[in-house]
């Protein structure tokens, strides 16, 4: 009975060991300034307090804040490129005025090529993992055929990469700073492998986020103060009232266009920053092109179209962005989230060890009724019955 209680208390003790909370675990032969982890779906990196998913077979990231237990995620994914004419004049690419499209999906026969994770030193950067992803892309007249009206239009390249501490880029309408270990900066190359004659070229971008995050902040130009925040609501589907329904993204003179992602009460948790000078080469080295920008809500997220000049001539376009979350939208949400719900913690963590603990009793001590049951029906060696003494020997 006592090797019995003894048992008990050391499974109770293992059982509340279990249920108590523990510190994060580090690797001691930690080799770099980052962990990821390669799936089959994606590539998986954890940077502090960012974890960046980059999709296999697909130009898209899933992003969230690390340690914070009820972060959304928010996506950025690059489903198409449109040729298109400017039909009516406006400067704003529509759907309908798109001419011929190229799907980055490997679903709609689009072979990517994704290199493994590599590390190396830059003076400046200091330690960075990056990757990259290819494909040859195809044209087709719908977004939904299956057979391309021009096959191996372009080769498309794509470089992600997170580095250990800030690195500050320029270009001529100023700098912009790309924060280590919490952001991700995106390049795109397109090379034109058959050179046709249109207007633009858009690439289409869609920005989602879950939870309460439901709110896009996008920095605009305004008369007034050089710029202003204009706030859309990402849960109105404008795009039931035709291809045609967009709006004018008004471009500020910033270095980088700002989309923001923000919850109702305005609290930035992540942003999408794009380069305000993309680069064209039609001979020799790279130029400055012109871009705008147009946008619509889709009921769960936002379509974005960033458009560039084109031509005959273009044979490279490149642009950077960069992807991150804000800090400051989270700063102290993991320590007053714990403090907050500490007695709630309490309370569940001790019912569970009490029903636990209940249980393991009751069986332990139904196992020992049984086993006395058993002992006590059982005769003894100089126990016999009426029958027996009776029975002719």
């Amino acid at each position: 009975m006592r090797a019995s209680f003894a048992v008990l208390v050391a499974t109770l003790c293992a059982v509340s060991f279990v249920l108590l909370p523990v510190g994060p675990a580090r690797a001691s032969d930690e080799q770099h300034f980052l962990d990821f982890t390669d799936y089959n779906f994606g590539v998986v990196f954890i940077s502090d307090n960012l974890t960046a998913t980059v999709v296999k077979g697909l130009p898209q990231v899933v992003f969230k804040h690390s340690s914070d237990p009820v972060a959304p995620s928010f996506t950025i994914r690059l489903p198409f490129l449109y040729l298109y004419n400017d039909t009516d004049n406006d400067g704003v690419f529509s759907s309908s005025e798109a001419v011929y499209t190229a799907s980055l999906d490997s679903h709609y026969n689009v072979a990517w090529n994704m290199t493994t994770v590599e590390f190396a030193t830059g003076p400046v950067s200091g330690e960075y993992a990056q990757l990259r992803m290819a494909a040859t892309l195809s044209l087709y007249d719908q977004p939904t055929d299956t057979v391309p009206s021009i096959d191996d239009w372009a080769n498309i390249t794509f470089w992600f990469q997170i580095t250990e501490d800030p690195v500050t880029y320029s270009n001529s309408y100023g700098s912009y700073t790309v924060a280590g270990r919490t952001e991700m900066r995106m390049n795109f190359t397109l090379d034109i492998l058959k050179k046709l004659n249109f207007s633009g070229l858009a690439v289409e971008h869609l920005l989602k986020a879950g939870g309460s995050t439901n709110m896009f902040q996008i920095r605009e130009a305004s008369n007034a103060d050089g710029w202003a925040m204009t706030t859309v609501s990402s849960r109105v589907d404008e795009g039931q009232y035709g291809l045609n329904v967009t709006h004018r993204l008004n471009q500020t003179s910033l270095p980088v266009q700002d989309i923001n992602f923000a919850k109702e009460d305005g609290t930035i948790q992540a942003f999408y920053h794009y380069s305000s000078e993309p680069l064209v080469r039609t001979s020799g080295d790279y130029q400055p092109v012109a871009m705008n920008s147009s946008y619509y809500t889709t009921g769960t997220g936002m379509m974005l179209y960033v458009s560039y000049a084109f031509s005959n001539d273009t044979a490279s376009i490149s642009q950077d962005s960069v992807l991150g979350i804000d800090e400051n939208g989270f700063a102290g949400r993991v320590r007053d989230w714990l403090k907050e719900n500490l007695p709630m913690i309490m309370v569940v963590s001790g019912s569970i060890v009490a029903v636990v603990a209940l249980a393991l009793l009751a069986s332990m001590v139904l196992r020992l009724r049984r086993q006395g049951d058993a002992n006590g029906s059982k005769p003894t060696e100089t126990e016999t019955t009426a029958e027996d003494q009776a029975r002719p020997r």
